[in-house]
């Protein structure tokens, strides 16, 4: 699995955003991309690529509201499982793969023709 991982996140907790320091957000993620937090041990899916510097989650990130740590690691999956219904892939360091897997089978199920 591709993975980008320049420079480091600011995580504000209660929120969506992540900002990112050095990173180049637009030339390398995108939507439905997988955010892993290496300090959280965390998976979230990015909703939109704001910037160079910020991207949006879909999941708020959990924590005191207000709480913001800075200089995080992260590792961002570049690859797509499956671009029809974009499934991100499972990189072998994501600690919370299981959640993971399970919303990508719902997502699948979802897809699937329904028996008439």
């Amino acid at each position: 699995m591709a993975a980008y991982s320049t420079g480091t996140i600011d995580v504000k907790c209660g929120t969506k955003i992540i900002v990112g320091n050095g990173t180049a957000f637009l030339a390398n993620v995108a939507v439905n991309a997988t955010l892993y937090i290496k300090w959280h041990k965390t998976i979230f899916t990015v909703q939109s690529v704001d910037s160079n510097t910020q991207i949006t989650l879909r999941e708020t990130l959990p924590g005191p509201v207000g709480n913001t740590v800075h200089g995080v690691t992260y590792e961002i999956g570049t690859d797509q499982f499956t671009p029809t219904i974009r499934l991100p892939m499972i990189g072998r360091h994501m600690v919370n793969s299981h959640e993971l897997v399970t919303r990508n089978w719902r997502a699948i199920d979802n897809e699937m023709p329904k028996p008439s």
